[in-house]
Formats: C-alpha cells, structure tokens, sequence
C-alpha cells in the first residue's frame, strides 16, 4: 500500500473520493454529532438499543455483500484489477459480519431471530440494490453508492476515539477501537483507490447524487434506532465574527476601503500622494500595534502552565487577570487608530462594497440562516468598527441597531441597553459591534460610536444576553458561543457550550496556560453541564471549551440529525415517529408552489396525491385559487403576494423541502416572488412547469408570465417540463414544433437559458395523430355503411399502437423517452402529475433522467390503470393517482380492474394485437409495443417507487416435496443438496401440511445448504417463514396472500414468485410486483390439483410479460426443451427430481436439456421469422 490510513479517518488527498467527501461534510458531522453516535462514544447508549442496532446493521451487511457481487459481475471481463479489488473487499464484509456475530453473542442478539427490518434499513438496502442491480450501472457508480458507509464509519470511529482516549468502563469501546484501527481503514482507502481509478466511467453529477444519497441514508439509518436518547436543545447562539466567522480579519479590509476612497475623492493628481502618505499611516499604526502586543503578551503571557494550573486546577483569576490587561491595551490602540483619521470619508456604498470581498468560513452563513430559519435567538458580538460592514458581510437579515441600543454606548452601558432593549425579531440576526460615526454629507468621521472594543466588553455583553433571557423568560436551553481569538476567552469560558472554530494559537496559549482543556466537540455531553460542577470551576465558569472542525460541525452540534429549519437543510428526510425512541419512517420531501383545482384533477391536488404515491411528504404554497371542473374553468382568484410569500415562509423555514414544483403562476410578479423565495431558502432541486393554459384551453396566467419565467425561474431550475405549445411561448414563437426534430431543437433552446435540464412532452403531437386515426376509422365506417359492407376496423396502421415520445435535454445528450400511448380521455392534470412525480424523484435522490423515467412510467401506469374512469361530464376527466398503492377491494379501483385479467378493453386490445398471438411460436422473439406496455404496467405500476425486478435464474428450479423426499429414503437437507450439486438454480421449500415450528425448522435446514452453495432459496406462500429465516424470496399461488400485499411485506430486496395460468393473470403479477412467474400445469402432474395449460398457454403467458417465467407441472428432461421454446427462463421439477433414486443425476440431467435449448433459442427464433417474413412475401 502506497499510503498509511488518514489518522483522522479522512480520504487521501487528491482524487474523486476526497472531493465527494468534502461535498458531503455536512452529512458526515450530521452522522458524528447524532444523539446515537454521541451516546455511543460516552457510554450511555441504552443496551437494548445497541442490540437492536446490531440486528440491523447486520442485515444491512448481506445487503452490502450483495452490492459487492453485482459490481464483481459488471468488471468481471472488462477490468482484472477492479475484479480483484472487489473480491477482496467482499471478503472484508464477510470478515465484519463474522465480527457482526461475535457482537451478537456477546450481547445476547439473535441475528437469525430478526423479526422486524426498521424502515430505514430497508430503504438503504432499497438504495442499494436498486443501484448495484440496475444493468446500466457502472461500477464507479455502484461504489459511489456504497463507499460512503465504509468512510463515515471509520471517521466516527476515529472522532470518538480522539474524543474519549481513555475508553474504560464503555460498553463500547470495542465498536470505537475497531472502526479506529488500522486494518479496519485500509478497506475504505481501497474502495476510494478504485472509484478514483473508475470514477470516469460516470458522470460526476451522478456519483455526487449516489454518494449524498448514500450518506443521508447512514443518518436516517441511526435515527431509526429505538431508545435514541434525545437531541440537544439550544435556546441561544452567540458568535464572534472576524476569525470566526471569515476566513482573515476584516480590519484590514475596513482600511483598505477607507484609503481607496480618500483617494478617489482626491482626484489623479493628489491620489497617489496621498495613497502614499496614508499606506505610510497605515504601516506606522500596525508596527505599533505588533510590538507593543508582543512586548504584551511576553509580560502577561509567559510560557508554560501558571502556578495553580501546574497544581492541576483552573486558573480563574489568572486567566480574568490577562483578560483585563489584553483589553486595556485594546481599548488604547482603538483610540490611536480613530485619533490617526485613517477611518474618515467612508460612505455606506463604500463599506457595503468592501464588505462583499469578504471570504465567509464554508458553512457559516448556512449554519447562521438555519438558527433564523429555526427562530432561535441569534448574536454576533464584535469588536470590529462597524456593523454596517459585518451585516453586509454576512448578508443575512439582521434587527436594526435602533431595536437594541447596543451602538453607541461604552463598555457597561452598552451591556445595560441589551438587558433593556427589546429582543430581535424572530428571524433576524442581532449584530452587537462598534459603528462609524457619520456627518451630515453621510461620510464617516472618523469617529466610532463605541460598543465592543476588547475582551472585557464582549463579556459583559454576553452576560448580559444571558441575564435578558432569564429577565423575559426566555432562558430554556443552552447557551452557545462560538469563537476563535484571544478576546473571546470570557464568553466560550462562561457559555453552556463554548466552541472554537479556528486556529488561533493565542486563544490556545491562554486556556492551556491557566489549566482550561479544549477538547473535540463531539465529547460534549448532550445536556448542558450544570455551572458550578464538573468541567465548572466554583463560580460557574467552564473550564472546558469544545474544538469544531468546521461550521458544518458546528451546524450539526446545534440542530442534530434533522438539519435545523431551513429549505432543503435537513438530511433529505422527514422523521416520523412517536418519540424519539421510537423507530422512524423516512420520507423526503417535495413542496408544490401551484394552484388549487377544485375538480382535484390537475395543481396541487394532482401534485399531492403524485408526491404521496411516490412515497414522498408534500406540502403546498397554494399561487391561486381556482373555480374548474370537468368541464373547464370558471374562475380564478390570484392569492395576494404577502399571502404566498408567508405560506412559503412557513414550510421552508419549518419543515424544509428536498425538492421544489412550481405550477400555476397566475401573474409575473408571482414569478419573481417564487424565485426571490426558492434564491433566500438556496433550494437546487427545484421542477418548472410552465403551466399557461388549462386542458380546456382556459389562461392560467397573464401576459409577462413567459417572459418572467426565462429570466427569474429558468436558471434556478434543475427540470423544466413544458409542453409542446408551452415550449413555443417561452421561445417566444420562434421555434415551431410539430415534430420530434422540432422538439429536440426546442429542448436544446430552452436548455440554453439556464436550467440543468429540459424535458419537451409530446403528448400533443400524439394526441392530435390519435385523433386523426379516430377520424380516419370514423370515415371508413360511414363508407362502409353506405356500401353496406362491414368495416375492417382498421386504416393501415389501425394495429399499430401509438408511442408518446418526449425529448430530454441536459446540455450534452438528448434522450428520447418513449411510452404507449394510452387511448382515454382522463388526460386532466398529466402535465402536473409528471413534474410532481419528477419532483418526488429528485428529492429521493435520484438523478434527473432517472428521476423523469419513473415519473413517466407512473403517468403512464396511472392513465392505463384509470382508463375505465369516468368523472364529471364534460370534456377534461381527471384520472386515478392511486394506482399502485390504494387497497384492491375498495369501491372504484379502476387501476386494478384495468390490470386483472379483464384488463379493460383498451390494454387488453395493446397487448393482442401486439404480442403476435398467445401460440407459443413466436417463443423467445416475442416483443412490440404489447410487450413494452406490459413491462412498464408490470414492473412499475404497482410499486410506488417502482419495483425493479430482481435477476434470478430459474433454468433448474427444484420444488421440494415431502412425500418424495419419504418415498426416497432422503432428509430434507440431504434432497436439498443433491439437488444442488446435480445443477439446481433455484430451490423453492414447499411444506404444505407442515405447522409453523416444522416449516420453520425445515427451512432453515435447506438455507443452510443453499447459502454455502450460493444458490437463493424460496418458501412456499409462508411469508412469515420467509422473513424469519432471512429466505430469498417468497412464492404465492393466486388462492394465497395477494401479491401485492406480500411485495409490500418483503420489500423489493427479495424474490417474489407467483403462480398463473393465464396472460391477464400474468400481467395483474408483474404489476404487483413479481420478479418471475411460474406457469402452468403445461402438463398433468400428480403433485398438486391443477387445470391444464399446455405449451400453448405457456407461451402465451412468456409473451404477455417482460419478467422470466418458468415452466411448471409435468416437466421434466423429455419436454423441458419444448417448455423453452415456448419461452420459458427455465422449467420447475418437484418428482422428476426428488422420486428419482438418483436426485443428482435427475437434475444434472434436466439441466443440460434446459441449457441446450436456451443456447438453440436464438436460432430457432431467427429461423421462425425468416419462415414468416418468406410466407408474407
């Protein structure tokens, strides 16, 4: 190895990896700083929630295994070295799961007794297989989604163990040493080594996405842990501001300004003499400041502990002593600057300028914001000469000076109008600093209206904000200051948590030499220290101040997991739960700025019901209120602006969001509100769509709109989503679309005006082609009539279904995003369904073409789903959102009568006149556009997120039976295994008169054989048996559990079978969330009671889905090649296996028929449609 581990457990410098770590800070501190973490590195982490950690960590690790086993399959050919790294980072999980069950024992946990998977464990797991799995993946992305979780862990480990070197008597202590230690960091070094070495094999964007994805995914993950202990609660921030909060003192940029603007005021002749003759002004008062502070501090600063702190105790006076001294020579060199004039002639635009020079700390001004946003009382206390200057430099809103009284005062007085003044507005930040005195022409001086010169003064400031909250009943929680130099002494000293944020090394000299610690924030006990003992001396003053490494640390310290209260803040979720002991559910959160429809169809009633069914908490800032049915519009009513702007204040600087939709905005003074909104909150995730005129051809907004929204809202946007005419009005007519060409064009116009991307919809170009065939078929018809003839139904192109192509565009490729256009008139609200659903997926997560993918297939699956609806009586019927979530049985569940076998008469005409007949010639060369709206319907209509199906070979699928296995003389296990040594792939426990402890101890028996040979095992209809072994999936018959309910049960991380006989059948599974099917009985069998499909119904059922299907009853080595040609994966064996007196041979046997036939499969296709091209011609 090239390099030793980070001690700090930090990512070597220079590649992919420390650049997507330091993206990800806040997240990372978030982690360190969460009640969990914290309780862990003291110690008091309740037992029980420990062991219910272990248990889910450990079933997150088989997940974390498998992401491995799926990057290994996609570097297998392509690169030996990545294929070598991975293999050994595989062993390295499997060592840590090991280490997972010596825990386990240690503390009593049960791994293979888990019986319930915390939601967030599941949807990290969710996160991860749907990344590791999806075939177009790369490997650099695959570890970008799971690299995270290996770094994180070995700097919490690393932090705690800095933070609490001496570990005895923590139950803990060997979780902090082993996430600490060097053999535990090389694997994350190694994982970082590869996505570096990988990392151009994917867009950056995208690795970034998957790796914050992955480390709010880690918090969520800590937050679900029950018996948490609860959050700090901070009832006042305080902070000093040069140092502290910038990057360098800002005096010198105050001089600077000054100096420039006497000499632009001198004009070109005196200026540069009087540059000169000032600079020289300038260099003469800091050479007096340096040598008096050394000669200073040589007196009252020597090296070395002071007499009592060398005796092991706190030297308070010692310490007030400098303090006193350092501030009286403070005081004297404000006086010698202000006497030299150096601060004369400066106007207010001078100092706001210079002030916008000035470098911020990274995530100060967040931090900051997030204190307004949460309404907790906010100060800055500075010695600098004006606050003028500080306020524009943090340009955040700030209470005016007059509220306070606080300027223009000395020492004692200043701190006397605090406790007199009035507190700041909620959400404004209280600035306590010096002033430049100004004259009538409004040019400073040269005066200074006094506050806060020295260290004296910020301590009876800070007092004196301490005893104004105890005077106005305000003083519930803690008090924290943050600062960084030597004049901050008295208030980190005197705070509940003071914290250093810096490099100061006179702050350093002076807490060391009078016996103060300063020690990692994160030993910092969750409750506020009592004054007086512990860490306090007699009077109440620490003797422990807190070291952050960054105001991201700090930001964590102060809010905990959640993030505080400003837009987008939080870690990308909404924790909801009884209590903090409770375990939590997570769920981002999209924010919907639209109008309200009264008829529910389209604005934000579309919006919400899309953001619910897609699994996301939405909220709404209602833009208009409007009067509308299915038969139009009839009124809109505009909401005044102050009343917008207040419904956005509230969510964002509350609740917070993860993504953005804008619909309906009635007015272009509400298009500049939104944006001023969406620029203050710093929201990134925001989708634009342009919403202008209803589907009943009704304006939305007045004039202005359009050009408002290409130069306010465009260039914040991450999606805009325009139709056709919509995408026309932006350009200002001068593109002309009426085809896809015309629609890339548009998208690439559009792109250019500043959002990330562009997604042009074609639903009306299809549209108006669906309505001229309507017409052209209405025509034949009429003629058909007069000529007393039948019509043929059908125009020459009457079978061909129509495709909705919509154009995205993100600046450097255009897809062509493709859908079957379902033929209905509940199109009401499509365009708002698709940016709420595009919404919901970017605040999971998910990058923008994937995000609008599954919007699309959600719209789709929707329209299909509610083809038989019928609401209203005019011409704009609303659909069906709840398809995919809502409960079968309830009244008016259109989605599944459309999905069942029925189908409705619209899908079922698709997929017939598609699929090329239910026959099984046409075996694996089935596909068309039937096929294509079944795999959309069957693999994403039902689950919301969609379920991605899971790869399983089904060539050899071996069903146990126990009458066989007696028969045979054969135990379970033994079956078991010699059928998987004979070749099995897959290997279902069917114990059908077995009670619940029998099953389950049968169960166990074969997964012990089938996890050593890597082989998935499935349970017959018992899901709870499925759970409770860990299995790998679950098979049901259409008499057991519904489907879907049990997709529900297991989440998609597992296999989900399902019996069928028929193609509707088997399309109502698909989208239920199956991963494969098994059909038949092709032939009679005597195992079980089955009607008769034959080969034929087999095929028929392959070519109506676009998962595998495997043949079974009655199939064995003598027909297992017919069952393939009709397009089975594979062939399901119960007797032909396990009757056999050889089980081994019996399956080796079987499988090579199956192998055979799947190898001449793609011939036999080639050959069947030659056959039938050369029979048309």
């Amino acid at each position: 190895m090239a390099h030793d581990p980070d001690p700090a457990g930090l990512p070597l410098p220079g590649g992919v990896s420390e650049r997507l770590w330091g993206e990800c800070q806040l997240e990372a501190f978030r982690a360190l700083q969460h009640p969990f973490v914290l309780a862990l590195g003291l110690g008091t982490l309740p037992r029980d929630t420990f062991r219910h950690y272990v248990a889910q960590d450990a079933h997150f690790l088989h997940f974390f295994a498998r992401a491995y086993a799926a990057a290994l399959d996609k570097c297998a050919d392509a690169n030996a070295e990545a294929h070598v790294v991975l293999q050994q980072l595989l062993m390295g999980v499997h060592m840590e799961l090991r280490l997972h069950g010596s825990y386990a024992r240690t503390w009593g946990v049960e791994l293979d007794a888990l019986d319930h998977v915390d939601p967030a464990c599941q949807a990290y797991t969710d996160f991860l297989m749907a990344t590791a799995e999806d075939p177009e993946t790369t490997v650099a992305e695959v570890l970008a989604s799971m690299v995270p979780c290996s770094r994180l862990y070995g700097f919490l480990g690393c932090a705690l163990a800095r933070a609490h070197p001496r570990q005895r008597g923590n139950p803990y202590a060997d979780w902090i040493s082993m996430y600490s230690s060097f053999e535990y960091l090389v694997h994350p070094m190694q994982k970082e080594a590869l996505l570096d070495r990988l990392a151009g094999d994917a867009p950056y964007d995208r690795l970034r996405s998957l790796y914050k994805r992955a480390m709010q995914l880690e918090v969520a993950f800590f937050s679900a842990a029950p018996g948490i202990p609860a959050a700090r609660h901070v009832g006042m921030l305080v902070c000093d501001f040069d140092d502290t909060c910038t990057e360098k003192d800002t005096i010198g940029t105050l001089l600077s300004a000054a100096i420039d603007a006497a000499v632009k005021r001198a004009g070109p002749e005196e200026g540069p003499r009087l540059r000169a003759r000032l600079d020289a002004v300038v260099a003469r008062l800091v050479e007096n400041y340096s040598s008096k502070h050394a000669a200073l501090l040589a007196e009252i600063l020597p090296e070395g502990a002071s007499a009592a702190a060398a005796e092991g105790g706190f030297d308070e006076a010692g310490l007030r002593a400098f303090v006193e001294r350092l501030s009286d020579f403070d005081v004297q060199m404000n006086a010698v600057a202000v006497e030299s004039g150096i601060l004369a002639g400066l106007s207010r635009d001078d100092v706001a300028a210079a002030a916008r020079a000035v470098a911020l700390k990274p995530g100060c001004r967040e931090a900051l914001a997030a204190a307004l946003g949460a309404e907790l009382p906010t100060h800055v206390v500075s010695v600098n000469w004006s606050r003028e200057f500080v306020a524009a430099a943090l340009g955040l809103p700030a209470a005016d000076a007059a509220d306070w009284g606080a300027a223009g005062s000395d020492g004692d007085e200043a701190a006397a109008a605090v406790i007199a003044g009035a507190a700041p507005p909620p959400g404004r930040l209280a600035i306590h600093a010096n002033e430049l005195a100004r004259g009538a022409d409004g040019l400073s001086t040269g005066a200074l209206r006094r506050a806060v010169q020295c260290a004296r003064d910020k301590g009876r400031l800070f007092a004196a904000l301490q005893a104004a909250r105890g005077k106005g009943g305000g003083g519930g929680g803690a008090a924290v200051f943050v600062g960084d130099s030597a004049t901050d002494v008295l208030p980190l000293l005197a705070a509940d948590y003071g914290i250093v944020v810096g490099s100061n090394k006179l702050l350093r000299r002076a807490l060391a030499r009078h016996g103060a610690s300063l020690v990692p924030l994160c030993a910092a006990p969750l409750t506020a220290p009592a004054r007086g003992g512990g860490g306090a001396a007699s009077d109440g003053v620490a003797r422990v101040v807190y070291e952050a490494a960054s105001w991201d640390e700090i930001h964590a310290f102060l809010f905990g997991p959640n993030g505080g209260a400003v837009g987008g803040g939080g870690g990308g979720v909404v924790h909801v739960g009884s209590g903090s002991g409770s375990g939590c559910a997570v769920l981002p959160r999209v924010l919907t700025v639209a109008g309200s429809d009264s008829g529910g169809g389209a604005g934000i009633q579309a919006d919400l019901k899309t953001v619910m069914a897609l699994g996301c908490f939405g909220m709404s800032a209602i833009t208009a209120l409007t009067a509308q049915n299915s038969r139009g519009v009839q009124a809109v009513h505009p909401v005044p602006p102050d009343f917008l702007e207040a419904q956005l204040d509230s969510v964002l600087s509350d609740i917070g969001t993860d993504a953005v939709k804008t619909g309906m905005l009635p007015d272009a003074a509400t298009v500049r509100l939104v944006a001023r909104k969406l620029r203050q909150y710093g929201i990134g995730a925001l989708v634009v769509d342009p919403v202008m005129i209803s589907t009943s051809g009704h304006a939305l907004a007045s004039g202005g709109v359009a050009e408002a929204m290409v130069r306010d809202l465009l260039p914040l946007a991450a999606l805009v989503t325009p139709n056709i005419p919509e995408a026309e009005a932006l350009l200002g007519g001068a593109v002309k679309i009426d085809s896809v060409a015309g629609m890339r064009e548009a998208a690439a116009a559009l792109q250019a005006l500043g959002p990330r991307a562009v997604l042009v919809k074609g639903g009306h170009m299809v549209a108006q082609q669906a309505e001229e065939r309507r017409r052209r078929r209405q025509q034949q018809a009429a003629a058909a009539a007069a000529d007393g003839a039948a019509a043929d139904g059908g125009d020459g192109d009457g079978d061909e279904g129509l495709v909705a192509v919509d154009i995205l565009f993100d600046g450097e490729r255009f897809l062509e995003l493709r859908a079957p256009y379902v033929e209905t008139g509940n199109t009401h609200g499509t365009g708002c369904t698709l940016g709420a659903a595009s919404a919901a997926g970017l605040a999971r997560g998910l990058p923008v073409a994937e995000a609008v993918r599954e919007a699309k297939a959600y719209l789709t699956a929707a329209l299909a789903g509610s083809a038989a609806l019928r609401m209203g009586a005019g011409p704009q019927h609303p659909f069906h959102h709840g398809v995919g979530f809502v409960h079968e049985g309830a009244a008016g569940t259109a989605a599944a009568a459309a999905l069942a076998e029925a189908g409705g008469p619209e899908l079922t005409r698709q997929l017939s006149t598609r699929i090329g007949g239910t026959g099984g010639a046409a075996g694996p060369a089935r596909g068309g556009l039937g096929r294509e709206l079944s795999a959309e319907l069957g693999r994403r209509a039902s689950s919301v997120p969609r379920h991605r199906p899971l790869p399983c070979d089904l060539r050899l699928y071996v069903v146990t039976d126990p009458d066989c296995n007696a028969r045979a003389g054969r135990g379970l296990a033994d079956a078991v295994a010699d059928a998987v040594a004979g070749g099995a792939t897959i290997v279902q426990v069917r114990e059908k008169g077995a009670d619940g402890g029998d099953f389950l101890s049968a169960a166990r028996a074969a997964l012990r054989v089938c996890r050593a040979a890597g082989v998935p095992l499935i349970i017959n209809d018992r899901v709870d048996v499925a759970l409770a072994v860990d299995a790998d999936g679950v098979h049901v018959g259409q008499d057991d559990l519904p489907a879907r309910a049990v997709r529900r049960l297991i989440g998609p991380g597992k296999l989900l079978g399902v019996s069928v006989k028929t193609a509707g059948e088997a399309v109502k599974a698909a989208a239920d969330g199956a991963d494969y099917l098994g059909a038949g009985a092709v032939v009679p069998t005597g195992t079980k009671d089955a009607s008769v499909i034959g080969f034929d119904g087999l095929g028929a059922v392959c070519a109506a889905v676009d998962i595998p299907v495997v043949a079974i009853g009655g199939v064995g080595a003598a027909n297992a090649a017919e069952a393939v040609a009709a397009g089975a994966a594979g062939v399901a064996v119960v007797s032909a296996v396990f009757s056999a007196p050889d089980a081994a041979a019996a399956a080796a046997e079987i499988r090579r028929v199956v192998d055979d036939a799947l190898a001449a499969a793609p011939a036999a296709a080639a050959e069947a449609e030659a056959a039938a091209v050369g029979a048309a011609a």
